[in-house]
C-alpha cells in the first residue's frame, strides 16, 4: 500500500509539472536564485505588515472566521463521533495519507518543483514550486505561533474540546488550528491558482480535502481546528498567489545582496 501511496505522489508531482510547464527561461541561475531569496524575504515582510493595512471588509471577513471557528465548538463532539464510526480498512489506507502530505514532506514536494523548475529552466515551474513552498513555510510559521499561544489538547488526549493551556509546547496541547490542513491549503491555493486546468485544480483542492478528513479520522483534531487551519492556509497561498514576481535588481531597487570574498561571505540589507 506504501508502495502505491509512493506511486501515487509521483503521479500528482508528474501531472502538476505538466500543468505548470511554460516556456523555458533565459536567466542565469544566479540571478533567478538571487532575485527568488529577494521575493521570498518581500513576501515574508507584507504578511507580518498585512493586518496594518487590512480593509473594514477584511477585518470583517478575519472576525468571521474567528467567530464561526468558535461557532463549530458546539459541533466538534459530533463531527468527531461521526468520523470515528466510519473505520474500515479502505479508510485505514485512504487516510495514512496524511503521513506523507501536509507535513515536512509537502515544502519537500514544493521544494522539488522549485527545484525541476530550475534545472529543467522551465519558469512556471520554478514560479509554482517557489510560491508554494513560501505559502507553506509562512503558513507553518504562523500555525506553530497559534498552537502555543492556545493549547488546545487534542481530542485523543481528552473528550472536552473546551480544554485549553495556552504557552505549552506540548503535542498534546497543539491542536488548534490544524497544522497538516493549512499547509495543505496553502499549496493547494497557489497550486489551483497556478494553472488553467480544471481538472488540475480540482486536483489541488482534493487533495487537500483528502488531508482534512484524514486528521478529523485519526482522531487528532476537532472539526473547528481544520477550519480555522484551512482558511488560514487559503489566506496565506491566496497573499503569495497576489504578491508580485520580484524583478531583476536593477528593476527592484536591490534591498540586499550577497558579499563573498576570502576573508568572508555574508548578506547585507539595505533599508
Amino acid at each position: 500500500m506504501h508502495a502505491r501511496l509512493r506511486l501515487s505522489g509521483w503521479l500528482f508531482l508528474i501531472l502538476t509539472l505538466n500543468a505548470f510547464a511554460a516556456d523555458p527561461e533565459e536567466t542565469p541561475v544566479a540571478s533567478v536564485l538571487h532575485n527568488d531569496f529577494s521575493e521570498c524575504v518581500q513576501t515574508g515582510v507584507t504578511l507580518l505588515k498585512a493586518p496594518l493595512h487590512f480593509s473594514s471588509e477584511q477585518w470583517l471577513a478575519a472576525s468571521a472566521v474567528l467567530a464561526a471557528t468558535v461557532a463549530l465548538f458546539a459541533v466538534d463532539k459530533d463531527i468527531r463521533r461521526f468520523a470515528q464510526h466510519q473505520r474500515s480498512s479502505f479508510n485505514d489506507h485512504l487516510f495514512s495519507v496524511d503521513r506523507y502530505y501536509g507535513n515536512g514532506c509537502t515544502l519537500l514536494l514544493t521544494g522539488g518543483v522549485y527545484a525541476a523548475g530550475l534545472v529543467f529552466n522551465q519558469s512556471g515551474w520554478r514560479r509554482a514550486g517557489l510560491r508554494a513552498t513560501q505559502a507553506c513555510a509562512y503558513s507553518a510559521l504562523m500555525i506553530a505561533a497559534g498552537k502555543a499561544a492556545i493549547g488546545r489538547r487534542r481530542p485523543k488526549a481528552g473528550d472536552s474540546q473546551l480544554f485549553f493551556k495556552p504557552f505549552t509546547l506540548q503535542d498534546d496541547l497543539a491542536s488548534l488550528p490544524s497544522g497538516h490542513v493549512a499547509l495543505s491549503f496553502a499549496a493547494a491555493t497557489v497550486w489551483a491558482g497556478s494553472t488553467q486546468a480544471t481538472w488540475g485544480k480540482i486536483l489541488c483542492y482534493s487533495s487537500a480535502g483528502v488531508i482534512t478528513a484524514a486528521r478529523l479520522y485519526h482522531d487528532v483534531h476537532w472539526f473547528s481546528d481544520v477550519f480555522l487551519g484551512s482558511a488560514i492556509g487559503c489566506w496565506v497561498g491566496s497573499q503569495v498567489l497576489c504578491k508580485r514576481p520580484s524583478t531583476s535588481s536593477a528593476q527592484a531597487g536591490r534591498r540586499w545582496h550577497l558579499t563573498c570574498s576570502v576573508e568572508r561571505v555574508g548578506v547585507i540589507f539595505a533599508w
